[in-house]
């Protein structure tokens, strides 16, 4: 016989609870005649609804086991190659609510691996790829019985540009010892993410859309400082794609420090710079609607 130890303690109860399956690889490979596509996505899942005894009673009748929510996985990409990332999202929960009437909410987080087609001979390759990791694509829906949320984003958008950037007329005291300059780098590993109010013609091709609103801003304008940039590209996309209701940047700004060569008898001329994301300012904000 088991034994089990008995806590006798003031009356408690479960605040909250949530439980999932986390980094469910899968790539889903569409096959064109001699021309194919590739997906590959890490999936995070979290269910909310009437899981309580399984934490009070030790009752796993109505667990859905994360192994099953794994399978799920691989059999929605099975059934919905073609699908956009946040569509097969969302697919996903709805399946997952039909199937299980006592699940309130879906939650599923999506991490896309960047996969280009190889560029041999002139032209692209019909079933090369190459890795970038330059840019990650990310996706999160929140699906419910009455409601469902929609969001994108990227993360690790690196972008500089070598003039038109600067930093003054900030505050200062008798510990400040930064200088004030109206020429500088400015460089980020950006990430972003925004809600869709109502779902655009293509999620992809939005995204694109966004990326070059955000890169065409950063570059073509001058900065007052990274919270400068930020918002007037926020805003910039926001008055360019009505779809989306709000978007979130987090620009950490990543510092290039002109190397003194005097010693050695050189000017450096802002030609050489020492490269360094350890400390740095961490900007982000939401502009909304």
């Amino acid at each position: 016989m088991r034994a089990y130890l008995r806590i006798d303690c003031a009356p408690v109860k479960l605040a909250t609870h949530t439980y999932g399956k986390a980094r469910v690889r899968v790539l889903r490979l569409v096959r064109e005649q001699t021309r194919h596509r590739i997906s590959e996505l890490s999936v995070d899942m979290a269910l909310l609804g009437r899981f309580d005894r399984a934490y009070t009673h030790g009752d796993n009748a109505d667990v859905v086991p994360t192994d099953t929510m794994k399978n799920l996985v691989y059999i929605t990409a099975c059934q919905h190659p073609n699908l956009e990332t946040e569509s097969f999202a969302i697919e996903l929960a709805q399946g997952m609510l039909q199937r299980y009437g006592h699940v309130s909410e879906v939650h599923i987080d999506l991490v896309e691996t960047p996969w280009h087609r190889l560029h041999v001979n002139g032209s692209d390759h019909p079933h090369g790829f190459v890795q970038s990791q330059a840019c990650t694509p990310l996706a999160g829906v929140m699906v419910a019985r009455d409601r469902q949320t929609v969001r994108s984003g990227f993360r690790d958008l690196a972008l500089m540009k070598t003039t038109e950037s600067g930093f003054a007329d900030f505050l200062r005291d008798k510990v400040t010892t930064l200088p004030e300059v109206d020429d500088r780098i400015l460089a980020t590993r950006m990430q972003a993410n925004w809600t869709y109010g109502a779902a655009p013609a293509g999620y992809a091709q939005t995204a694109g859309t966004i990326r070059s609103t955000l890169e065409e801003v950063f570059a073509a304008t001058y900065s007052k400082s990274v919270q400068d940039s930020l918002w007037r590209m926020g805003s910039a996309v926001l008055e360019r794609i009505p779809e989306v209701e709000d978007i979130t940047l987090a620009m950490p700004n990543l510092h290039y420090h002109e190397v003194d060569l005097a010693q050695f008898g050189l000017a450096s001329s802002n030609r050489v710079f020492l490269p360094t994301d350890e400390p740095h300012g961490h900007i982000e904000a939401t502009v909304t609607r």
